[in-house]
């Protein structure tokens, strides 16, 4: 990550990447292959959510981290919410 960004932690489990060029896509498949990393490595992770701004979206410093952590929670609740081919295999049973 440091050729292309850096990388911090806010605390916890929460982490911030700041990337001059903007590729938010880049990052956002790096987390990505990240997670993959670790299930494969037998890490008892569950999962990852992320949310991605781009500074042009924003006024100031304050509100890209506002959009970033309301992105980051909707990711969450997306991946948390059933999707209808596992309802259909419970409803199978």
């Amino acid at each position: 990550m440091a050729l292309r960004g850096t990388l911090y932690r806010l605390g916890g489990d929460e982490f911030a990447v700041t990337i001059a060029d903007g590729d938010v896509d880049w990052v956002e498949a790096q987390s990505a292959a990240t997670l993959r990393a670790l299930q494969d490595a037998d890490f008892r992770v569950t999962g990852a959510s992320c949310g991605s701004v781009r500074i042009r979206e924003c006024e100031h410093v304050q509100q890209a981290k506002e959009i970033a952590d309301s992105r980051m929670y909707e990711n969450k609740r997306q991946r948390r919410r059933p999707s209808a081919h596992s309802m259909m295999g419970e409803l199978g049973t």
